[in-house]
């Protein structure tokens, strides 16, 4: 937990990417995103499965 007056709470996120492409090249990455505000942004719903 932060304290100083200009950083703001949040939730934080760690990602792992896989096959991310800079120039050219497949690379593994880690992304780390801060959110102030907790807004859905996102909504993934599982697909149901086909039939045989």
């Amino acid at each position: 937990m932060a304290n100083h007056p200009n950083i703001k709470s949040g939730e934080l996120y760690v990602a792992y990417f896989k096959d991310v492409q800079i120039e050219g090249n497949l690379l593994e990455a880690v992304g780390i995103f801060k959110s102030e505000n907790k807004e859905t942004y996102l909504k993934v719903y599982p697909e149901k499965a086909a039939s045989r």
